[in-house]
């Protein structure tokens, strides 16, 4: 079981947030591309969780089957 996760956040000099963790991105990657089906936002992260977890993935423009 992992422990909590505790926020490491910091700023960069253009005032942006992040976090300094990056284990905890890499976790959720692998979790959620263990899923048999996901939906997918705009970002790449959740295009590249569903390219990786394969089956069909979800939109705001309904089901979509990858083509291999």
């Amino acid at each position: 079981m992992i422990g909590p996760l505790r926020p490491t956040f910091s700023t960069d000099e253009n005032g942006n947030l992040f976090d300094d963790d990056i284990s905890k991105a890499a976790y959720d990657l692998a979790l959620l591309s263990s899923c048999n089906h996901t939906i997918v936002s705009r970002g790449t992260f959740s295009f590249w969780v569903a390219i990786m977890a394969g089956g069909e993935y979800y939109s705001e423009y309904g089901a979509a089957k990858p083509p291999y």
